[in-house]
């Protein structure tokens, strides 16, 4: 990684629940990039596993590295995101789940549309290759993405975000009480204050190729993933004040979705899981 003094200093933020078997890879994603400059602030929400170890065993071979590392209770993704926000001192914030990892140019191509392009305040990328040729038919390289575009589709997948600090001492923290779309309610208030972007590019590796639902984690509850959705729709409408027609078109295009990871994960994987049986 190439480190220029020039280049902003860049928070990123990664909490840690029972990752030993990525961790190491998520950090190393970031000595890889191509240029920067980091500070890495590792939360662990009070793992049972060998984390911790494992995040101060690639502190030690690296050194180069500013690694801060806070060990915490078990205590939920927003509260130990919050812990990281509250030290943060870099230009930029960015977060980095610990079952992800960064591509090497993810950082430079998210820092140069953000200081070429001054109005823009928050940018994703993208983090499948299948919807990254869905969505090259109708979106440009860079597109911008506006509240009500977020009503339909999550832009916010923590691990793609990079945005200005001044984002965060205007949003402030990610809400505790959410267990399921908290990413998704935090971004919904950003979008109505700040401009967002999203770069047309796969720039990181989304859980080593997992699905984003039923599959581990909190993703894997289909049933609490849709009503953390279903209840930041209605915060849409009657906190942030969206309209009406547009709630009601996400509510009815949300249910939808959901009958359709329904399909997936209980009759295609077991269909699947059944043919693997009679092999």
């Amino acid at each position: 990684m190439k480190i220029a003094e020039n280049i902003p200093l860049i928070s990123v933020i990664i909490p840690v629940y029972n990752a030993e078997a990525t961790i190491a890879a998520a950090l190393d994603s970031i000595r890889q990039q191509t240029e920067g400059r980091f500070e890495i602030i590792v939360v662990n929400d009070g793992s049972t596993d060998n984390s911790v170890d494992e995040v101060y065993a690639f502190k030690k071979v690296n050194p180069e590295l500013h690694i801060t590392i806070i060990d915490r209770p078990h205590e939920g993704v927003s509260a130990t995101r919050n812990i990281g926000l509250r030290i943060a001192t870099g230009n930029y914030i960015a977060f980095l789940d610990a079952d992800d990892a960064w591509y090497p140019e993810k950082t430079i191509k998210q820092l140069a549309v953000l200081d070429r392009t001054g109005d823009i305040d928050v940018v994703g990328c993208l983090h499948s290759p299948l919807k990254k040729q869905k969505i090259n038919k109708k979106f440009a390289m860079l597109r911008q993405i506006v509240s009500k575009d977020m009503l339909f589709r999550n832009f916010s997948q923590t691990s793609t975000i990079m945005m200005k600090r001044k984002v965060f001492e205007t949003t402030g923290y990610f809400e505790r009480s959410i267990s399921h779309g908290e990413e998704r309610r935090y971004f919904l208030c950003v979008s109505k204050v700040f401009s967002c972007a999203l770069i047309n590019e796969n720039l990181i590796n989304y859980g080593n190729g997992k699905r984003g639902f039923g599959q581990s984690g909190l993703s894997g509850d289909l049933m609490q993933m849709e009503i953390g959705e279903l209840r930041n729709l209605l915060y849409a409408y009657k906190v942030l004040k969206m309209p009406l027609f547009s709630c009601c078109n996400a509510i009815i295009f949300s249910l939808m979705k959901f009958v359709r990871r329904l399909c997936i994960v209980y009759i295609a994987d077991k269909f699947k899981s059944g043919a693997y049986e009679k092999k």
